[in-house]
């Protein structure tokens, strides 16, 4: 049986053949591969799939050299480790390496730790009556710090207690800033499911021991070994797309109680940073587990904010776990923030005064706002009109252009009936821009109030005729079919604006 050198071997001599075949088949002047011009030679490299990256450096010296930028960014940009020292040490070396440690841009790391508390059988952390610390303590879950929490019940904790993981990140950041680079700076939950698993994920685990994720503490000695470093921190990122998605509440508290005292009170935090999650809430059972991705990006640097599937001025109750964490943070950050376009997408607004004031009316925004993308927004409070939110954009000295798409009313009859107002919907959408844009987004607030009050008096006279107009709508412990209105704007003028 081969090893792994000589299988990379037998796949550089493919590629050098296939290489060779080429240029002789295209009659090129050089004769061998290592007489190709340099820029020739990097094209090739930039042309590779990532899996021969690395045998086509051991076909040739000058192929090589030719290949090294492009292998570098795919595999050593951005690098996701575990609290371990088989793992943190290789970092190590690879930030002190003169040629790969100056491409890596990113240090994310994973919160996984093995514990003995979860059954391997069972991938949800979340326990009904009890969780991990009531289980193994039978205490009341009084909010503590992370470096309180379940001390004693982790079968590999020294490494971590011991200050050495942080010591050796404070190396590892020493090396980026050696560079001359500054670095984003991360924590998340990288399995395979993610497409993409942490360096030392499996040597830690090994099929051998139970974990669970310590986010909170792990981003704090993270960011803490980067400041004692003097490494500057371009972004933060906080990505949760697995099983940390279905850890407990109290672990999402001391998360997000991490990111807002970095990126609020600290007076050099980065003006970039990407959170999202996904989780499963555990409170609707009968539900199939949702995996969408909720999440927050905001660049500074491009006065970018971006919003997913999240809930916009919702009950603070009424979200559970690290699905919160993108709102909340959303809000904290909002009036340090400076937008210059503002993409919502796939959200609801549970409050309207909120959407308008905070994030449409922010004091920096609303002088600088240009640019407005609403692609699938449910409207789920009063006045159940559009009205208000497009007086406000048509009030924006700096607006110049607005998408609308899939703009959603709901409204709840009995407590079970909904029905969906939309404009535009279905494949429809609306770019406003140039002279006609202003009146036109007062013509469609003009319309969506007109629309909402047709369809509540055909509901009080029961006589809806929509026009055979149905929509199926999912909420929570029944399927209703609603009856969905299209909102026509007969005044809107194209002059300057595609509908």
């Amino acid at each position: 049986m081969k090893n792994g050198l000589e299988e990379d071997l037998d796949e550089s001599k493919k590629s050098l053949r296939g290489l060779q075949t080429f240029i002789n088949r295209k009659g090129l002047m050089a004769t061998t591969i290592k007489d190709l011009p340099s820029e020739v030679l990097e094209m090739i490299a930039n042309n590779l799939d990532h899996k021969d990256l690395a045998p086509c450096r051991l076909a040739s010296k000058s192929l090589s050299e030719a290949a090294n930028n492009r292998f570098a960014k795919v595999f050593f940009s951005r690098r996701f480790h575990v609290a371990s020292s088989y793992s943190v040490e290789a970092l190590v070396d690879i930030t002190a390496h003169p040629f790969f440690g100056k491409h890596v841009t990113a240090v994310i790391m994973d919160g996984v730790r093995m514990t003995k508390h979860r059954s391997k059988d069972c991938p949800i952390l979340w326990m009904n009556a009890l969780d991990e610390e009531e289980e193994a303590y039978k205490t009341a879950p009084a909010l503590r710090d992370d470096s309180e929490e379940e001390s004693t019940s982790f079968l590999d904790n020294a490494f971590v207690r011991s200050g050495q993981c942080q010591s050796l990140l404070q190396r590892v950041f020493e090396n980026i800033n050696g560079h001359g680079n500054s670095v984003e700076v991360g924590v998340g939950d990288c399995t395979y499911d993610n497409r993409v698993r942490s360096f030392g994920r499996k040597a830690l685990l090994n099929g051998k021991v139970l974990y669970t994720y310590f986010m909170a503490e792990t981003l704090r000695f993270t960011l803490a070994a980067a400041e004692a470093a003097d490494c500057s921190i371009h972004k933060l990122h906080v990505d949760i797309q697995g099983e940390a998605g279905q850890d407990y509440p109290q672990k999402s508290v001391r998360l997000e109680k991490a990111v807002s005292e970095f990126l609020i009170q600290n007076t050099s935090s980065p003006n970039k940073f990407n959170i999202s999650a996904v989780t499963y809430n555990s409170d609707y059972p009968w539900m199939e587990e949702d995996d969408t991705q909720s999440l927050v990006n905001y660049d500074g640097d491009e006065g970018l904010l971006e919003l997913k599937n999240t809930r916009l001025g919702s009950e603070k109750d009424s979200l559970y776990g690290h699905i919160r964490l993108v709102e909340n943070i959303t809000h904290l950050y909002l009036p340090r923030m400076s937008i210059i376009e503002l993409r919502v997408k796939n959200s609801d607004v549970h409050s309207l005064p909120y959407f308008i004031t905070d994030i449409l009316g922010n004091g920096n925004s609303i002088k600088t706002l240009t640019d407005i993308r609403l692609e699938g927004v449910t409207l789920r409070d009063s006045p159940r009109s559009w009205k208000p939110i497009m007086q406000s954009l048509a009030s924006m000295p700096s607006l110049q252009k607005c998408l609308l798409h899939e703009l959603q009313t709901v409204v709840e009859i009995s407590g079970d009936d909904w029905y969906s107002i939309s404009f535009p919907r279905d494949e429809e959408a609306c770019l406003l821009e140039g002279e006609n844009m202003r009146d036109n987004l007062q013509e469609i607030g003009r319309a969506s109030a007109q629309g909402t009050k047709d369809l509540l008096k055909d509901i009080q006279e029961q006589s809806i005729d929509l026009l055979e107009q149905k929509v199926l709508l999912m909420r929570f412990n029944h399927i209703a079919c609603a009856d969905g209105i299209k909102i026509i704007v007969p005044n809107i003028q194209t002059q300057g604006s595609d509908v």
